[in-house]
């Protein structure tokens, strides 16, 4: 059988079985209630720019907003090397609503910024005081090395391998969330379950930065085989038993958007069909128990010592009890979200979707100067730094600290000259 044919053939054959992979589906209608909630908040959401911005780090560009009940909300511009990115960060935040819940929702949004539409996410800020980035392992408190494991099981079902330390945030009690999902399968295929596996690492790095940005359970799991802390597996197990609990027919049903865009954007052969990529999905869902048992025989061999393995499956049904009062209080939460959004007064109408971002002028013209002349970057550095010196309005600061972070890509050689000008703070797009 051809390459292609087979695929289908699998795709064909999984996808028939979904209809028949449980008789009941207890949590399905929470999560679907908990999906349109979540729509029903953005669409009853009014934005204005906030005026402080604050330094916001990553390559793509950013605006801090605000809500009419005063909330913080991030705006992020589609990167359009890799709009991939951008759907895959909305598809892992609805992937979690499913049997995890820490992955902050993500909205795909278009807004008129100065006049001109701009394509980017949307999503609330939670009030995170902190991230892992700094925090060696063993000096994790138990519930955080819990909840890290149980985030190592969304990670795998959503392929995502670029969850380093900075994308775990603290919140106010010690509970952590899961965001920057932007490599949402991006390795499909290829990627695997193992405390080794880096993608993101290139030779090219300077390996400080490559130790920085090593996805955080692997720095767990090499800290547990030298023997610098102890964990339970238990954890892990529990997270694999609400997937086990969710029909296939959800994740199917919340990853089709996705899939199709993938085949879009991606391309069309085999590898990349829509269908193929809700196979691998299901095989992996179905295969999470197997995959993650195999991965603890393999770190204990590792360790030489205290092996460790699963201890069984529960009860199923406490497991759904657990899970309908996770959904339940998600969908109270939301309900609360829009009767205050219903009190709240707008700062604009509905319909009213322009905003209006401050124009350094001074700032523009000398970055317009550097884009269209051959100057090295040391000098108009040099000069917008002068300019954020003379500055006081927190917008100009903000828009000169844009100019500086591309400046500084320009030299790494990641943004062409010619595309100096275009940030949100500095021109508005």
């Amino acid at each position: 059988m051809r390459h292609g044919a087979r695929v289908f053939f699998q795709a064909a054959l999984a996808l028939g079985l979904v209809g028949f992979a449980m008789a009941q589906d207890p949590v399905g209608p929470l999560i679907r209630k908990a999906i349109v909630l979540r729509q029903r908040v953005l669409e009853q959401t009014r934005f204005t720019v906030a005026p402080r911005q604050l330094p916001l780090a990553g390559k793509n560009e950013k605006l801090l907003l605000l809500d009419q009940l005063g909330d913080p909300w991030l705006f992020k511009v589609e990167d359009t090397a890799h709009p991939i990115s951008l759907h895959g960060e909305v598809a892992a935040s609805m992937l979690s609503v499913a049997a995890d819940g820490r992955v902050p929702p993500v909205h795909s949004v278009s807004l008129i910024i100065n006049s001109e539409s701009v394509h980017g996410s949307v999503q609330r800020l939670l009030p995170i005081t902190s991230t892992l980035e700094t925090v060696q392992p063993e000096k994790l408190s138990r519930v955080q090395l819990e909840e890290v494991l149980e985030l190592q099981v969304f990670d795998w079902m959503a392929g995502d391998n670029d969850t380093k330390g900075d994308n775990k945030g603290v919140l106010g009690d010690g509970g952590l969330v899961n965001f920057d999902k932007s490599q949402f399968w991006r390795f499909v295929g290829s990627d695997r379950l193992d405390w080794t596996y880096h993608p993101n690492a290139r030779p090219g790095n300077r390996p400080e930065f490559n130790v920085l940005i090593e996805p955080y359970t692997n720095k767990v799991w090499k800290s547990w085989i030298a023997g610098k802390l102890e964990l339970d597996p238990a954890p892990l197990e529990r997270a694999i038993e609400r997937w086990e609990l969710v029909d296939d027919r959800l994740v199917v049903e919340l990853l089709q958007g996705f899939a199709w865009m993938r085949s879009v954007i991606l391309g069309s052969d085999d590898a990349y069909t829509a269908r193929a990529f809700l196979v691998w999905v299901l095989q992996r869902k179905r295969t999470l128990r197997a995959e993650f048992s195999a991965f603890l025989a393999r770190a204990s061999r590792a360790r030489g010592r205290g092996a460790i393995a699963f201890a069984g499956q529960r009860e199923i049904g406490e497991t759904r009890r657990q899970e309908s009062i996770r959904l339940h209080e998600l969908i109270a939460g939301l309900e609360a979200r829009l009767a205050r959004l219903a009190k709240a007064r707008a700062t604009r109408p509905s319909g009213a979707d322009s905003l209006e971002v401050p124009i350094d002028q001074e700032a523009r013209l000398r970055i317009l100067k550097f884009e269209t002349s051959n100057e090295p970057f040391e000098s108009a550095l040099r000069d917008l730094l002068e300019l954020r010196r003379r500055r006081a309005h927190p917008m100009a600061r903000a828009g000169i600290d844009e100019y500086v972070e591309r400046l500084r890509r320009f030299q790494r050689g990641e943004v062409p000259r010619r595309d100096m000008e275009r940030v949100l703070h500095g021109r508005g797009y």
